[in-house]
C-alpha cells in the first residue's frame, strides 16, 4: 500500500468567478484530480465549497475517487455488485473495518477482508448470499476466544475464495453498536448502501490520530499496531492530550451520525424504492444506522462510548440514543402508541405474543433524526 503525500489545507483559496487561472484549474480534470487527491477528505470538501467551479470539479472527482463498484469488485463479480447493495438496503447491513477506512482514505490495503455487520435477525440471509458469491465457509473463532472483545457481536461467519475473504458479523444488538465497540476511533467508519460515513473524520483522516477504547485485549494490541504502521498515532486517553487534540473527539458531547462533525460521502445512486415493513408503517428511504447517537465519555479512566439502547416491539431495529431528553420523549410516545396497537390486535383476536407475525400489525417505526 503506497501512502500519498497529503498537503495541509493552509494555502489561500480565492474564488474562481471571473479569474481565468482558477477557472482553468477547475475545468481541467487532470489538474484538479491532483489537487483533490492531495487533500484529506475533509479538506477536499472544504475546498469544494469555495466556489461553484470548485464544487463541480469536486463532484466529478468524487465520482471517480469514491467508486464503490471498484471496491466491491475485489470481492464480488461485477454482475453481482448491484444485487449486493440491494441486499445491504434490505437487511441494514454495513461495511466496516479496514475496508471502510481505505475507501474513505482513498488508499488500498491489498490484504484486507470485507467485513459485513448485519442485524442478528438478518444474518442468515446475508450469510447465505455471501456463501453463494464467495464459496467455502467456515465458522470463525472470533467469538470463541477470550482475547478479543465480543460485546457487540454474537457470531462471525467467514467465507473464502482464494485470497478473498468475506466475514459476516451477526451483531448482538445492532451493527452500529458493533462499530461503537471497536478497539479505536480510527475504525469507526462504515458504508451503507447509499453513503460512506466517518464518525471522527478530523481526527482520523486529517490529524491521523486515534484513541483506543476501553481496556485493550492482547489481540487488539496487534490491530492497533497495524494501524500505527499505516500512519496513525494511538492515544490511550483523550483527556491527557493537548486541547488541539481533545477538540477532535468532542468529549461528553452528544453526537449524531449526521451531525456537523461527521463525514458523509454519497455513493452512486441505486434505484431502490422506499421499503415498507407493514401496510401501516412509514416508508424508509435511508439506512437506519443514521438514526443513532452516542457520547465519548471523559468520566472513566479509559475512553468509553456511552448511549442508551432503545428497544421496542414497535421498532424493527434497535437504536442507541445519547440524548436522554429525546429518549424520554420517544418512550412516552411509543408507550401510548403501543397500548393502542396491542388493544387493536386483541380486538382482532390475535395473541400478544404473535402480533408481529400478523399482517395486521401496522407499526414498524423508523425514527428519522432529521425530523427531530
Amino acid at each position: 500500500m503506497s501512502r500519498r503525500h497529503r498537503v495541509p489545507f493552509s494555502i489561500g483559496i480565492y474564488r474562481a468567478r471571473g479569474d481565468p487561472t482558477a477557472n482553468a484549474i477547475f475545468s481541467s480534470p487532470p489538474i484538479y484530480d491532483i489537487i483533490y487527491s492531495s487533500l484529506d477528505p475533509g479538506d477536499a470538501i472544504r475546498l469544494s465549497k469555495t466556489c461553484s467551479k470548485a464544487y463541480t470539479a469536486y463532484s466529478e472527482f468524487r465520482s471517480r475517487a469514491y467508486n464503490i463498484d471498484k471496491l466491491l469488485t475485489r470481492f464480488f463479480s461485477p454482475s453481482k455488485i448491484v444485487d449486493f447493495r440491494h441486499l445491504q438496503a434490505r437487511t441494514a447491513t454495513l461495511i466496516s473495518g479496514s475496508t471502510a477506512v481505505q475507501f474513505i482514505d482513498r488508499v488500498v490495503y491489498p490484504e484486507s477482508d470485507l467485513d459485513l455487520y448485519t442485524p442478528r435477525q438478518n444474518a442468515l440471509e446475508v450469510r447465505r448470499r455471501a456463501q453463494q458469491r464467495v464459496a467455502s465457509h467456515e465458522e470463525d473463532d472470533y467469538v470463541k476466544g477470550e482475547d478479543y472483545r465480543t460485546c457487540g457481536v454474537s457470531a462471525v461467519y467467514e467465507f473464502r475464495k482464494g485470497e478473498k475473504v468475506v466475514q459476516v458479523m451477526a451483531s448482538k444488538h445492532s451493527p452500529f453498536h458493533s462499530i461503537l465497540s471497536f478497539h479505536s476511533t480510527c475504525v469507526m467508519n462504515f458504508i451503507t448502501y447509499e453513503a460512506a460515513y466517518s464518525m471522527y473524520p478530523a481526527a482520523t483522516f486529517s490529524a491521523r490520530i486515534a484513541t483506543s477504547m476501553d481496556r485493550i485485549t492482547d489481540k487488539e494490541l496487534g490491530a492497533l499496531a497495524k494501524y500505527e504502521r499505516r500512519g496513525w498515532t494511538i492515544t490511550t486517553n483523550v483527556q491527557w492530550q493537548p486541547q488541539s487534540t481533545k477538540k477532535l473527539f468532542h468529549l461528553d458531547e452528544p453526537r449524531w451520525v449526521l451531525d456537523k462533525h461527521c463525514l458523509r460521502i454519497p455513493l452512486k445512486r441505486l434505484n431502490i424504492p422506499p421499503r415498507k415493513f407493514t401496510p401501516g408503517s412509514v416508508e424508509m428511504n435511508f439506512d437506519p444506522a443514521i438514526c443513532n447517537s452516542w457520547t465519548l465519555s471523559s468520566e472513566t479512566e479509559v475512553n468509553t462510548t456511552t448511549g442508551n439502547f432503545f428497544v421496542s416491539s414497535l421498532f424493527k431495529y434497535r437504536y442507541i440514543f445519547a440524548d436522554r431528553v429525546l429518549l424520554s420523549t420517544v418512550s412516552r410516545f411509543l408507550k401510548k402508541q403501543g397500548e393502542l396497537e396491542f388493544r387493536r390486535m386483541h380486538e382482532l383476536g390475535i395473541d400478544a405474543e404473535h402480533v408481529q407475525e400478523s399482517d395486521q400489525w401496522h407499526w414498524w417505526v423508523v425514527h428519522d433524526i432529521r425530523c427531530v
